[in-house]
Formats: C-alpha cells, structure tokens, sequence
C-alpha cells in the first residue's frame, strides 16, 4: 500500500519534472524573498496571492511586459542576437552532455571541444552585447563580468582536458564509456 502511494507521488510530482522545476523556482524564490525581509527586520511579499506565494509569478508578469529600449547609437542587430546567444549556446552545449547511459543527443570525436567553446561563448555574448550598446559604463561592467567569467574558464578547461588525457578520448560519451568501464570515477 505504502508503495502504491509511493509510486503515485512520483508520478504525480517528479513525472512532469518541468512543472516541478518551475514550481519549484518560484517557490524558493518567495523563500529568499521572505527570508531576506525576515534579516532586514521587513514582512516581505504579503498581497499577492495567499501569503504572498504568488509574487514571483506577478514579478515574471511585469518583467515580460516591460518595453525594450534600444540606445539610440547602438549596433541593432548585435544588441538584439546577444541575449539570445547567451541563452542558446548553454542549451547547445546540454544536447552533446549524456543524460541516460553513455550515448548523448548529439555527439562526435571533439565533441568536449565545441562544448568548452559553447560554455565560453556567452562571455563573447556578454562583451558584444556592451560593446553594441554604445556606452563606456556598460563596457566597464562587461570587462568586469568577462574577466570574472574567464577566472573560471581556465581552470575547467584544463580538467576537462585532463579527463580527456585520462580517457585518451575527445568525445564526451567515450569518457562516460570509460568511466563507467574502468571503475575510476574522473571527478571535474
């Protein structure tokens, strides 16, 4: 009986893993929210839904509708694709990782390679986004967010190179293969 009950709750709850995801998202958010008013001697979200629960929805609503601005002297076309590289090459990069067993979506001999440079490419996407906004304060914070960004690029790069070394392997599915075959777990 307790297994039936089991089995249905998983089911219900972790089966459409998205909604859960979502639900989940906004949940912790009105969490932090409440907890950070709690520290800041605040109440936090009260009026939107019950208890507030449904302030993160109202704030995603308002964030949806507001206007975009385009500076006046900005390259158009650049300002408008960085977001969208920035959102689109960590997405590309999950296609070539293997979610179930050892063989991934999409996968070739390199394959770690072109996921490194996918990783990389939103701290390109970050830089011309300022660069196309025309603005020497946006520029100033996006050396800053590239350079804090590069700080961790390094060192994951040499793990992941050095996994490969240890599989003699560029293909993301060979290294799980060898991981799971030879019992040494290459922790990166």
């Amino acid at each position: 009986m307790v297994w039936n009950s089991l089995t249905w709750l998983v089911q219900v709850v972790v089966f459409p893993g998205f909604l859960t995801l979502i639900a989940l998202a906004l949940f912790y958010e009105w969490v932090d929210r409440k907890f950070v008013a709690k520290l800041q001697n605040r109440y936090g979200p009260l009026h939107v839904g019950p208890h507030g629960l449904l302030q993160p929805i109202a704030d995603l609503i308002k964030l949806l509708s507001k206007e975009d601005i385009t500076p006046f002297a900005a390259d158009r076309v650049i300002f408008a694709a960085s977001p969208l590289i920035l959102l689109a090459s960590p997405l590309t990069a999950l296609l070539f990782i293997p979610m179930s067993g050892v063989y991934s979506t999409v996968g070739f001999e390199g394959d770690l390679l072109l996921v490194l440079f996918l990783f990389m490419l939103p701290m390109i996407a970050i830089f011309l986004g300022s660069w196309a906004s025309a603005n020497r304060f946006t520029a100033v914070g996006a050396v800053r967010a590239t350079l804090q960004l590069l700080a961790y690029e390094v060192p994951m790069g040499m793990a992941a190179i050095g996994t490969a070394i240890a599989a003699r392997s560029l293909s993301i599915s060979r290294i799980v293969a060898w991981q799971a075959g030879s019992g040494v777990w290459l922790a990166v």
